[in-house]
């Protein structure tokens, strides 16, 4: 196994990011994605585009849902050149033409020559392929293959400790041998897609850091450089570090759980009224991450459920999937009923 001291070697060895050290995303992307956001919200694409092209100023790949929703923003405000740079940008970090040929009535311009546009969509995908890193990748898609064959077999506790702890290794070898995978080094489908290989390993073993107290390989100091360095997006490290913060009755250490639907077969959508300082403690951690307050955050996956939003094609948030909880959630939780879940949803 790999002692913390080497995880956080790790965590300054070029391998892990070819990024620029004096930038941290918290302080220098987040905000702006977060205003360019906002100002969607208000029907401002011209707004956001401004504070769109502040965050992509980092010297890093910009994370392509932001980049989806800059497309849709250059589009809605007629600034096909914009539009086209940024399908470029996403077709060179590796979502597929078939991806834009897909959601062509969502991105055409009628200033925008598709064809021609389509061509150079295709010699970045090319050279995409060309440069594309596949033992990396390889090497962390066996990492989640193994962990769901560990939990498909479902072994006695002892054993499937000893599993994972075996497949951590196999991470943390994949780390020292090919760095920690950004978005360009997946294979992935389009730009909203979240399915990490990575990601629930690293949860099944911040949940027995959770349970233990004892982060073996060093894992929550080095998600939070990765997090800050914006080779993961910080919402996926809100993700994976809310299991740092689960209680009963106080779910996510972010506010990542603020709507839920019961399962009691109706599309009710329920507000989970959290205690005054548990929102409190939600409001000061976001606000260090430099994303959008908790209150507002759980308003805006309000409207966006219930389709008060009306006809909004930005994916904001990206990471708003509803969960339905067994109805015994309602006798821990206080919950709020807020609406109706529209049936798209």
């Amino acid at each position: 196994m790999y002692p913390l001291h080497l995880v956080l070697l790790l965590l300054s060895s070029a391998c892990l990011s070819a990024q620029s050290t004096a930038v941290d995303w918290f302080l220098d992307y987040n905000p702006q994605v977060t205003a360019a956001e906002d100002a969607l919200l208000h029907h401002d694409p011209h707004t956001a585009l401004h504070y769109y092209q502040l965050a992509f100023a980092v010297p890093a790949d910009p994370h392509t849902h932001d980049l989806y929703n800059a497309a849709l923003a250059a589009r809605a405000a007629d600034r096909p050149a914009l539009l086209r740079q940024y399908l470029g940008n996403l077709a060179q970090l590796g979502i597929p033409v078939a991806y834009f040929d897909r959601h062509r009535m969502d991105l055409d311009h009628p200033q925008l020559d598709w064809y021609a546009l389509r061509g150079e969509l295709l010699q970045y995908q090319t050279q995409h392929e060309q440069t594309f890193e596949g033992e990396l990748t390889a090497c962390y898609e066996q990492v989640a293959y193994r962990d769901v064959v560990i939990r498909t077999a479902n072994p006695p506790g002892e054993v499937r400790q000893t599993q994972d702890s075996l497949n951590m290794v196999g991470l943390t070898d994949c780390i020292a041998t090919y760095g920690f995978p950004g978005q360009r080094h997946l294979r992935r489908s389009g730009p909203m897609e979240e399915n990490y290989p990575y990601y629930l390993p690293l949860l099944h073993e911040l949940e027995r850091v959770n349970s233990t107290g004892n982060d073996r390989f060093g894992f929550l100091p080095l998600l939070e450089y990765l997090a800050r360095r914006g080779t993961i997006e910080t919402a996926t490290y809100m993700n994976l570090l809310s299991t740092q913060h689960a209680r009963l009755g106080s779910p996510g250490g972010y506010g990542t759980t603020a709507v839920v639907l019961l399962q009691d077969g109706t599309n009710d959508l329920y507000r989970i009224v959290y205690p005054p300082a548990t929102v409190a403690e939600y409001e000061d951690r976001r606000s260090q991450l430099g994303v959008r307050p908790f209150r507002k955050q759980a308003q805006l996956l309000i409207d966006l459920y219930t389709g008060a939003l009306g006809v909004f094609p930005y994916r904001i948030p990206h990471h708003g999937k509803l969960v339905a909880y067994p109805l015994e959630v309602a006798d821990v939780l206080r919950l709020e009923r807020v609406g109706v879940v529209e049936a798209k949803r």
